[in-house]
């Protein structure tokens, strides 16, 4: 084999491995995962699945610690619009493995926030689990919206620039009205 092809070979399987990861999609069902066990979990410890979402809306915020007011902004919408906690659940899930802070602290950061915040579902990635299987952006945040049926609404890697916020309280408020 020349080195012209082994490149190309190489640039092929990485373009594969980059679509595969990309597993969401506006629609599609939201991918099955497990966080549990040295993978991580809920605060308590025990295991988190993506079988607890069907029945509700979820807004689902995966962060990198270091990067946990990156979309502060969307948050700020979406708390701003009231939406009952029967309709729309919020969920944020913690990519402990993105940083370089000792897990017990950000532990300690985290069950703070869960006073704060007691109606939020608080889960610990600790592997990049949520990247790999989602193919979510890493080090960073990452903002998804998911309907009752299990369904993808909406999602963002990244910072929400003021237009993509506003799709996603659009996304937000047509899921919820469907709920009715």
């Amino acid at each position: 084999m020349k080195p012209a092809q082994v490149v190309t070979l190489g640039l092929g399987l990485i373009a594969s491995m980059q679509v595969k990861a990309e597993t969401l999609s506006l629609g599609s069902p939201f991918p099955k995962l497990i966080l549990e066990g040295k993978n991580g979990g809920k605060l308590d410890g025990s295991s988190w699945s993506t079988a607890e979402l069907p029945g509700k809306a979820w807004s689902l915020f995966y962060v990198d610690p270091d990067e946990k007011d990156l979309n502060k902004d969307a948050q700020e919408a979406l708390k701003a619009k009231k939406i009952p906690v029967e309709k729309l659940r919020s969920l944020a899930i913690i990519n402990m493995a993105a940083t370089v802070i000792p897990n017990f602290l950000i532990s300690g950061r985290i069950e703070k926030s869960q006073k704060e915040y007691p109606n939020t579902v608080y889960v610990k990635d600790l592997n990049k689990v949520g990247v790999k299987t989602w193919g979510l952006a890493d080090d960073s945040s990452n903002v998804v919206i998911i309907g009752p049926d299990g369904q993808v609404k909406y999602f963002f890697k990244g910072k929400l620039p003021p237009d993509e916020i506003q799709k996603m309280i659009e996304a937000v408020e047509k899921t919820v009205a469907e709920m009715l």
